[in-house]
């Protein structure tokens, strides 16, 4: 997971978010949990790549998996 949070992260700083949400999404398909740190990044990565809906969107898929929310977030 820590490995998928860097490459996620450096997704968010490249301002990659379609390629941050391909990532978060392909965790979820290797059967791996994210954590806040992978759902705050995919957020920040939408929030920089101005896709706002996308953000809201992963903040309430992010409540649904029962993760509480950091600063980042």
């Amino acid at each position: 997971v820590v490995s998928w949070n860097s490459c996620i992260s450096a997704c968010e700083k490249g301002r990659r978010w379609d390629s941050a949400l391909g990532l978060l999404w392909e965790m979820m398909h290797e059967h791996l949990t994210p954590n806040v740190v992978s759902w705050s990044g995919a957020i920040s990565a939408c929030e920089k790549g101005r896709q706002w809906e996308g953000a809201f969107a992963l903040l309430q898929e992010m409540l649904h998996e029962s993760l509480t929310p950091d600063v980042v977030s």
